[in-house]
């Protein structure tokens, strides 16, 4: 009994630890804004039509997970993103279900990937709140987040494998339980995922590379 009245006790402390970090205070003010915008617009915009990329998409992805369709994808559509789609519909995932799960998560996560990445480069922790504050609000961030498109998706992966990059190669420190020297091979591995996404995303390997 004594042993679960510290452990409350201890959690108090912790929390008001946490209020007394302006900073923290001001992330987590800054993610429940960006959630509360995805959330709205995910509402406001679910059932619309598809235009025509996440058509193309759809389609696609519907053919390969034998539901009907005969679509093939036009070639400057093919990537990784359509067979993505399509796994998750052939376990029976709904539309609305597969679009939260990749547009509105990953836009959600980049919000504290943004600010943990520009937190690490910076001392000053107010230009990681400026930067986790424009990806919550950035209206082209925000269309891209109800769609059946690659730039969410796409721009999560580039940017774990830079976090990834500075934490594991540069600082040398433990991430996601990945030791420092596997670090480079999870930083190569998420730019060709990112690259297999979407083409033009190939930047994140190469300023990788020419840094180093």
């Amino acid at each position: 009994m004594e042993e679960d009245f510290s452990n409350i006790e201890a959690r108090k402390e912790k929390i008001k630890r946490l209020f007394k970090d302006p900073y923290k205070v001001g992330f987590a003010g800054i993610l429940l804004l960006g959630i509360a915008l995805r959330i709205y617009y995910f509402i406001l915009t679910n059932g619309q039509p598809v235009w025509w990329d996440e058509s193309d998409y759809l389609a696609y992805a519907k053919n390969l997970a034998g539901l009907g369709s005969t679509w093939i994808i036009t070639i400057h559509h093919a990537s990784l993103f359509p067979y993505v789609l399509a796994l998750l519909f052939k376990i029976g995932l709904s539309e609305t279900i597969i679009k939260f799960l990749i547009a509105f998560i990953p836009s959600v996560l980049l919000i504290p990937l943004i600010y943990l990445i520009v937190r690490e480069m910076y001392e000053d922790k107010r230009i990681a709140l400026i930067a986790a504050f424009l990806m919550a609000t950035l209206w082209e961030v925000l269309f891209w987040s109800m769609r059946f498109h690659l730039e969410v998706p796409g721009l999560l992966t580039g940017f774990l494998a830079i976090y990834i990059f500075i934490k594991g190669y540069e600082k040398k420190e433990r991430l996601f339980s990945i030791p420092p020297q596997w670090s480079m091979l999870a930083v190569v591995l998420l730019a060709v995922l990112t690259y297999s996404i979407r083409r033009g995303f190939f930047v994140f390997g190469v300023a990788i590379g020419v840094y180093l």
